[in-house]
Protein backbone atom coordinates (compact mmCIF):
# COMPACT_ATOMS: atom_id res chain seq x y z
CA UNK A 1 0.00 0.00 0.00
CA UNK A 2 1.12 2.99 -0.65
CA UNK A 3 2.90 5.09 2.05
CA UNK A 4 1.92 9.01 2.53
CA UNK A 5 4.87 9.92 0.98
CA UNK A 6 4.22 8.37 -1.85
CA UNK A 7 0.25 9.44 -2.12
CA UNK A 8 1.42 12.71 -1.72
CA UNK A 9 3.93 12.36 -4.49
CA UNK A 10 0.91 10.52 -6.52
CA UNK A 11 -1.00 13.61 -6.30
CA UNK A 12 1.64 16.19 -7.35
CA UNK A 13 2.65 13.81 -10.01
CA UNK A 14 -0.67 13.04 -11.08
CA UNK A 15 -1.11 17.12 -11.79
CA UNK A 16 1.84 16.88 -14.15
CA UNK A 17 0.66 13.80 -15.58
CA UNK A 18 -2.95 14.75 -16.82
CA UNK A 19 -0.97 17.75 -18.60
CA UNK A 20 0.65 15.45 -20.34
CA UNK A 21 3.88 15.30 -19.17
CA UNK A 22 5.73 12.25 -20.30
CA UNK A 23 8.18 12.03 -17.24
CA UNK A 24 5.46 12.39 -14.44
CA UNK A 25 3.11 9.88 -16.45
CA UNK A 26 6.16 7.60 -16.62
CA UNK A 27 7.25 8.13 -13.04
CA UNK A 28 3.57 7.53 -11.89
CA UNK A 29 3.87 4.17 -14.11
CA UNK A 30 6.59 3.11 -11.68
CA UNK A 31 4.86 3.86 -8.87
CA UNK A 32 2.05 1.69 -9.16
CA UNK A 33 3.60 -1.16 -11.66
CA UNK A 34 5.85 -1.35 -8.17
CA UNK A 35 2.56 -1.52 -5.91
CA UNK A 36 1.37 -4.43 -9.00
CA UNK A 37 4.63 -6.56 -7.76
CA UNK A 38 4.16 -5.85 -3.88
CA UNK A 39 0.64 -7.34 -4.37
CA UNK A 40 2.21 -10.33 -6.63
CA UNK A 41 4.60 -10.97 -3.56
CA UNK A 42 2.15 -11.25 -0.67
CA UNK A 43 3.00 -8.19 0.44
CA UNK A 44 0.81 -5.21 0.90
CA UNK A 45 -0.52 -3.76 -2.43
CA UNK A 46 -3.44 -3.49 -5.51
CA UNK A 47 -3.56 -6.10 -7.68
CA UNK A 48 -5.65 -2.76 -9.61
CA UNK A 49 -2.27 -1.09 -9.43
CA UNK A 50 -1.46 -3.05 -12.70
CA UNK A 51 -4.14 -1.73 -14.80
CA UNK A 52 -3.19 1.83 -13.25
CA UNK A 53 0.11 1.32 -14.40
CA UNK A 54 -0.39 0.44 -17.77
CA UNK A 55 -2.39 3.10 -18.31
CA UNK A 56 0.11 6.11 -17.11
CA UNK A 57 2.79 3.79 -19.02
CA UNK A 58 1.31 4.01 -22.55
CA UNK A 59 0.66 8.02 -22.16
CA UNK A 60 4.03 8.13 -21.67
CA UNK A 61 5.26 5.31 -23.66
CA UNK A 62 3.18 7.23 -26.68
CA UNK A 63 5.16 10.48 -26.33
CA UNK A 64 8.40 8.48 -26.83
CA UNK A 65 9.64 8.09 -23.39
CA UNK A 66 12.26 5.13 -23.55
CA UNK A 67 11.56 4.00 -20.14
CA UNK A 68 7.83 3.86 -20.32
CA UNK A 69 8.55 2.29 -23.17
CA UNK A 70 10.51 -0.50 -21.92
CA UNK A 71 7.86 -0.97 -19.14
CA UNK A 72 5.16 -1.36 -21.30
CA UNK A 73 6.87 -4.15 -22.96
CA UNK A 74 7.35 -5.92 -19.98
CA UNK A 75 3.81 -5.73 -19.37
CA UNK A 76 2.06 -6.92 -22.09
CA UNK A 77 4.98 -9.88 -22.29
CA UNK A 78 4.07 -10.91 -18.55
CA UNK A 79 0.27 -10.48 -19.06
CA UNK A 80 0.69 -7.85 -15.95
CA UNK A 81 -2.35 -5.23 -16.61
CA UNK A 82 -3.24 -5.95 -19.82
CA UNK A 83 -3.89 -9.48 -22.05
CA UNK A 84 -0.27 -11.18 -22.38
CA UNK A 85 1.21 -10.47 -26.20
CA UNK A 86 4.30 -11.32 -27.21
CA UNK A 87 4.77 -9.49 -30.79
CA UNK A 88 3.19 -6.31 -29.37
CA UNK A 89 5.87 -6.63 -26.53
CA UNK A 90 8.22 -7.26 -28.83
CA UNK A 91 6.81 -3.90 -30.15
CA UNK A 92 7.45 -1.60 -27.46
CA UNK A 93 11.08 -3.10 -26.55
CA UNK A 94 12.08 -2.68 -30.38
CA UNK A 95 11.09 1.08 -29.87
CA UNK A 96 12.77 1.18 -26.36
CA UNK A 97 16.06 0.03 -27.59
CA UNK A 98 15.92 2.09 -30.60
CA UNK A 99 16.72 4.73 -27.91
CA UNK A 100 19.53 2.42 -26.02
CA UNK A 101 17.38 1.44 -23.19
CA UNK A 102 19.56 -1.16 -21.65
CA UNK A 103 17.05 -3.42 -19.90
CA UNK A 104 15.22 -3.03 -22.90
CA UNK A 105 17.96 -4.54 -24.85
CA UNK A 106 18.17 -7.32 -22.46
CA UNK A 107 14.62 -8.23 -22.82
CA UNK A 108 14.58 -7.78 -26.35
CA UNK A 109 17.36 -10.42 -26.40
CA UNK A 110 15.61 -12.98 -23.90
CA UNK A 111 13.11 -12.15 -26.58
CA UNK A 112 14.66 -13.64 -29.17
CA UNK A 113 16.77 -16.41 -26.83
CA UNK A 114 12.76 -17.53 -26.48
CA UNK A 115 11.63 -17.10 -29.34
CA UNK A 116 8.45 -14.82 -27.72
CA UNK A 117 6.70 -12.72 -30.42
CA UNK A 118 9.71 -13.36 -32.94
CA UNK A 119 11.37 -16.25 -34.63
CA UNK A 120 13.93 -18.06 -32.19
CA UNK A 121 17.50 -16.78 -32.90
CA UNK A 122 20.37 -17.33 -30.90
CA UNK A 123 22.38 -14.53 -32.78
CA UNK A 124 20.28 -11.84 -32.85
CA UNK A 125 19.50 -12.60 -28.95
CA UNK A 126 23.78 -12.66 -28.20
CA UNK A 127 23.69 -9.48 -29.88
CA UNK A 128 20.90 -7.65 -27.66
CA UNK A 129 22.45 -8.38 -24.27
CA UNK A 130 26.54 -7.66 -25.76
CA UNK A 131 24.84 -4.25 -26.36
CA UNK A 132 23.11 -4.19 -23.17
CA UNK A 133 25.92 -5.94 -21.01
CA UNK A 134 28.34 -3.14 -22.37
CA UNK A 135 25.84 -0.60 -20.65
CA UNK A 136 26.73 -1.89 -17.45
CA UNK A 137 23.71 -4.23 -17.54
CA UNK A 138 24.34 -7.51 -14.67
CA UNK A 139 21.32 -9.80 -16.39
CA UNK A 140 22.58 -9.09 -19.90
CA UNK A 141 25.77 -10.31 -18.86
CA UNK A 142 24.41 -13.16 -16.44
CA UNK A 143 22.50 -13.94 -20.06
CA UNK A 144 25.63 -14.00 -22.22
CA UNK A 145 27.03 -16.78 -19.61
CA UNK A 146 23.93 -18.92 -19.93
CA UNK A 147 24.28 -18.42 -23.54
CA UNK A 148 27.85 -19.67 -23.06
CA UNK A 149 26.38 -22.90 -21.58
CA UNK A 150 23.85 -23.51 -23.87
CA UNK A 151 26.17 -23.38 -27.12
CA UNK A 152 28.53 -25.61 -25.20
CA UNK A 153 25.38 -28.35 -25.14
CA UNK A 154 25.62 -28.13 -28.56
CA UNK A 155 28.58 -30.48 -30.64
CA UNK A 156 30.09 -27.83 -32.58
CA UNK A 157 33.18 -28.25 -34.12
CA UNK A 158 35.62 -24.95 -34.64
CA UNK A 159 34.27 -23.92 -37.55
CA UNK A 160 31.02 -23.88 -36.22
CA UNK A 161 31.73 -21.70 -34.15
CA UNK A 162 33.42 -19.01 -35.93
CA UNK A 163 30.28 -19.09 -38.10
CA UNK A 164 28.02 -18.00 -34.90
CA UNK A 165 30.38 -15.73 -33.71
CA UNK A 166 30.69 -14.30 -37.43
CA UNK A 167 26.37 -14.32 -37.77
CA UNK A 168 26.34 -12.68 -34.84
CA UNK A 169 28.37 -9.81 -36.18
CA UNK A 170 26.18 -9.57 -38.76
CA UNK A 171 23.52 -8.55 -36.53
CA UNK A 172 25.11 -5.25 -35.55
CA UNK A 173 23.97 -2.53 -38.10
CA UNK A 174 26.12 0.16 -36.58
CA UNK A 175 29.61 -0.01 -37.18
CA UNK A 176 30.28 1.66 -33.84
CA UNK A 177 28.53 -0.94 -31.94
CA UNK A 178 30.45 -3.92 -33.55
CA UNK A 179 32.30 -5.60 -30.51
CA UNK A 180 35.72 -7.07 -32.46
CA UNK A 181 35.77 -10.77 -33.58
CA UNK A 182 38.22 -11.93 -30.88
CA UNK A 183 35.95 -10.71 -28.10
CA UNK A 184 32.80 -12.18 -29.17
CA UNK A 185 33.93 -16.00 -27.55
CA UNK A 186 35.01 -14.02 -24.58
CA UNK A 187 32.26 -11.79 -23.47
CA UNK A 188 30.36 -15.17 -23.87
CA UNK A 189 32.21 -16.69 -21.25
CA UNK A 190 32.73 -13.62 -19.32
CA UNK A 191 29.63 -14.76 -17.04
CA UNK A 192 30.55 -18.09 -16.81
CA UNK A 193 30.35 -18.48 -12.60
CA UNK A 194 32.03 -21.52 -11.29
CA UNK A 195 28.39 -22.50 -10.26
CA UNK A 196 27.14 -22.52 -13.60
CA UNK A 197 29.95 -24.48 -14.65
CA UNK A 198 29.69 -27.25 -11.60
CA UNK A 199 25.68 -27.86 -12.07
CA UNK A 200 26.82 -28.01 -16.05
CA UNK A 201 29.18 -30.58 -15.65
CA UNK A 202 26.73 -32.72 -13.22
CA UNK A 203 24.25 -32.20 -16.03
CA UNK A 204 21.72 -30.47 -13.43
CA UNK A 205 20.92 -28.00 -15.71
CA UNK A 206 17.34 -27.64 -17.44
CA UNK A 207 17.10 -24.30 -17.73
CA UNK A 208 18.92 -20.67 -18.38
CA UNK A 209 18.10 -17.16 -17.16
CA UNK A 210 14.89 -15.88 -18.12
CA UNK A 211 15.00 -12.61 -16.29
Amino acid sequence: MLSKSDKTAVKCLTLSAEQGDASAQNSLGLMFYKEGMYYKEGRKGVKENYKTAFKWFTLSANQGNAEAQYYLGEMYRDGRGVVKDYKTAVKWLTLSVEQGNAKAQNSLGLMYDNGEGVVQDDKTAVKWYILSAKQGNVNARNNLGWMYVKINKKTWSLLDVRNFIDEVLDKFEKPEEKPKKKNIWSLLKLRVMKKIKRLYKKKYLCYYNGK
